[in-house]
């Protein structure tokens, strides 16, 4: 038996023999192994959002932290700076009105009363007179003003209370020698305040003078105001009458001259309860307290409450001073009075307020001493951060120890600064999620004519018939692969016309290229004769 010779056989082509990936025909699973392009480009969209977001929040966040700390910082040291400002003015009022009768007298050639020609009160009432106009501008604000002369003779402006108003002269021109007792000559009247109408009888318990018609420390006030020119202040003091609760003031004294000697001292004040309703009245924010403090780093006033806190026990030594915190009613009490009263300012290392006591543990915040505002950075009490500055308050007299103390809760500053910033990045964040949401979108819209393209091919691979709805992506790309697939499609369709289906399939399943040549093969021939097969 003769082999035959080969025969046309489809096969592989050597050429092209690599596999197409393979694709799976089962129905459930309608998909390529692999990432989807939506995937790919939603995630990587996400990702560049996400870190331009973060980097903007980063930098956000961390320059508005400078920024919210400078600003309470300034604001802190702005607050001082003004409340300074305006401190120095309540001061300087009574300085001024006590400098213009010091040059007021002296231009008058004011003489001592017991020297001048005239009548008792000759010299008094003109002193009253020059200091009836200052009373009617500070009022209050100023609750002891005074003259005092050399020879004891006295002008007294002293409210009682708010509304009485008590006008004192004492002319001591009768005085003529160190051994006489004669009483000074005395004329004292009450007024109502502000009306200035005389009270029908006297309200106030007045202080007496002693025989020379001083009250005690008035010679010790005078050689003060001698020995610093133009005068000064001094340590707040307690006075009180008969009757009379007693009060703080801060005291100062200015040496009264004629054109050619010395002929007393003039004495004003500004009442430390005065100082606290004027701390009370400065802007502060919500949370935020100011506090006077002397030389000593005891308290004058202060906003955390509506007067100082000042603790009062009684005794029968005028000279009894617990400690510099401290001063005895005998100082300016009259000398038939046998009971005084110990007054004592609460220190500010003892003060009820937590974030004092701590600023009271650094000198440079309780004494400054720098012209400028000083800022200590923040303080922590009871759990929060304050910021703390303080500054020095001048005054044209010598002898002026008093300082100004801000603190303030970060929270005031950072509360509306912080939601500030937190709405901004809120509206990054909000930003974010918007950018992602949209490209989401976009991603979907451009990924769906592809995602109908796949699936045609799919069932074009399994030789299943497709509708082709007619509509082509407005994107250049996606019209092209839609195009292209249209002509593939068509081709395949053409070939299954002279081609059975089934031999197209079985070579689509095979995921090869295949081409039409020769295979040799070992075959059997059976030769059949057919008996009468040519008649038939």
């Amino acid at each position: 038996m003769a082999a035959t010779p080969p025969h046309p056989r489809s096969r592989p082509s050597s050429a092209y023999n690599q596999e197409v990936p393979t694709e799976t025909t089962n129905d459930t699973a309608g998909t390529t192994k692999g990432i989807s392009i939506a995937a790919v480009v939603g995630g990587i969209t996400a990702f560049v959002v996400l870190v331009v977001a973060s980097v903007t929040f980063a930098i956000t966040y961390t320059t508005s932290l400078a920024s919210v700390e400078d600003v309470g910082i300034k604001y802190a040291k702005s607050l001082v700076a003004t409340a300074r400002v305006r401190t120095e003015d309540l001061f300087n009022a009574p300085t001024q009105a006590m400098l213009g009768v010091r040059t007021a007298g002296r231009l008058r050639g004011v003489m001592l009363p017991k020297d001048e020609v005239g009548t008792d009160f000759a010299t008094t009432s003109r002193i009253r007179d020059m200091m009836l106009s200052t009373v009617l501008q500070l009022g209050t604000r100023m609750p002891l003003y005074s003259v005092v002369f050399l020879d004891g003779s006295q002008v007294v402006f002293r409210f009682f209370n708010a509304s009485i108003l008590v006008v004192h002269m004492s002319n001591a021109r009768t005085i003529r020698n160190p051994g006489d007792t004669c009483c000074a000559i005395t004329e004292t009247e009450d007024y109502h305040w502000p009306s200035l109408t005389r009270t029908a009888t006297p309200a106030s318990n007045r202080t007496a003078a002693s025989g020379d018609g001083r009250v005690p420390a008035v010679d010790g006030a005078i050689t003060l105001a001698y020995l610093s020119e133009p005068g000064l202040w001094t340590t707040p003091i307690y006075y009180e009458d008969a009757g009379n609760d007693g009060f703080f003031v801060i005291p100062a004294a200015v040496t009264f001259r004629n054109a050619t000697d010395p002929i007393g001292v003039i004495l004003g004040s500004v009442s430390i309860d005065e100082a606290a309703a004027f701390l009370q009245s400065l802007k502060l924010t919500a949370n935020s307290h100011m506090f006077l403090l002397d030389a000593a780093a005891n308290s004058v006033a202060a906003t955390t409450h509506p007067a100082p806190f000042v603790t009062r026990t009684t005794t029968t030594n005028p000279y009894e001073y617990p400690s510099n915190n401290c001063m005895n009613s005998g100082l300016f009490a009259a000398t038939d009075r046998t009971v005084f009263t110990v007054a004592c300012r609460t220190r500010a290392r003892d003060f009820p307020y937590a974030p004092l006591r701590a600023a009271a543990q650094h000198p440079a915040l309780i004494e400054p001493t720098a012209a400028e505002v000083f800022y200590n950075g923040t303080l922590e009490a009871d759990g929060e951060q304050f910021y703390a500055a303080a500054g020095k308050v001048s005054n044209g007299l010598r002898q002026f120890g008093l300082s100004l103390l801000l603190l303030m809760p970060q929270k005031d500053v950072l509360g509306d600064i912080v939601r500030s910033r937190n709405i901004v990045l809120g509206i990054v964040v909000a930003v974010l999620v918007v950018a992602v949401a949209v490209s989401s979108a976009i991603i979907a819209l451009v990924m769906r004519p592809l995602r109908q393209v796949a699936s045609k091919m799919r069932q074009t691979a399994r030789l299943n018939d497709t509708v082709d709805d007619g509509q082509t992506s407005r994107l250049r790309e996606v019209a092209q692969l839609q195009n292209s697939y249209r002509r593939m499609d068509v081709a395949i369709k053409n070939f299954t016309k002279y081609v059975p289906r089934d031999v197209v399939k079985d070579l689509m399943k095979t995921n090869q290229l295949c081409l039409i040549e020769m295979e040799p093969k070992a075959c059997t021939m059976l030769f059949v004769d057919i008996a009468g097969f040519t008649s038939m």
